[in-house]
């Protein structure tokens, strides 16, 4: 998590250095701070309070990979 949380903020830190970042779209901005609760809520009870702690079996990584499809069908086909 500490290696994600430093490569995007490195990366848009330099980014933004070199070249204003613009939004596209507020609304794009607000859907996936949603996406991204909605998986950390769902995350957090797969990984700590199942008896299996931190442990991401079948089960768990289908629910995820699920998930994560219908945000990528979302993002990119919503009219």
């Amino acid at each position: 998590i500490g290696s994600n949380i430093f490569n995007i903020g490195s990366v848009l830190g330099i980014t933004a250095l070199l070249h204003p970042l613009a939004l596209e779209s507020p609304k794009m901005l607000s859907s996936d701070l949603i996406w991204m609760l909605a998986f950390a809520f769902i995350l957090m009870p797969l990984a700590l309070l199942i008896p299996q702690r931190f442990y991401i079996n079948r089960l768990k990584g289908f629910i995820l990979l699920i998930g994560y499809m219908v945000f990528i069908f979302m993002a990119f086909f919503k009219s």
